[in-house]
């Protein structure tokens, strides 16, 4: 999982924004980009650094939950956010595929 946690320019309260990765993804785990100028954005990149082949017409689904939350956070908050993204994945059963 990746997170970012950030004070808001107007107000200078905090939010937090996790993405987990589902370990069934087939890049798990995988690489994050992440950048904060000229504003903040973060998130899986399984392209990045590596050529992901398949063949023509296949297609590759991953799985990712969002959690976002009021205020900052600590490491201790961010185990217990991950780990209710963690449930999330496991809770939502994997689309079948034909």
């Amino acid at each position: 999982w990746l997170a970012f946690v950030g004070q808001h320019d107007d107000s200078c309260r905090f939010s937090t924004v996790l993405i987990a990765d589902d370990t069934a993804n087939a890049q798990h785990p995988p690489e994050w980009f992440a950048r904060s100028e000229p504003f903040a954005c973060f998130g899986p990149a399984p392209f990045f650094s590596a050529e992901v082949t398949f063949a023509a017409g296949a297609t590759m689904k991953n799985r990712y939950a969002v959690v976002i939350a009021d205020g900052d956070s600590d490491g201790g908050r961010l185990a217990a956010l991950a780990a209710v993204a963690g449930d999330a994945l496991r809770q939502q059963p994997v689309e079948a595929t034909a």
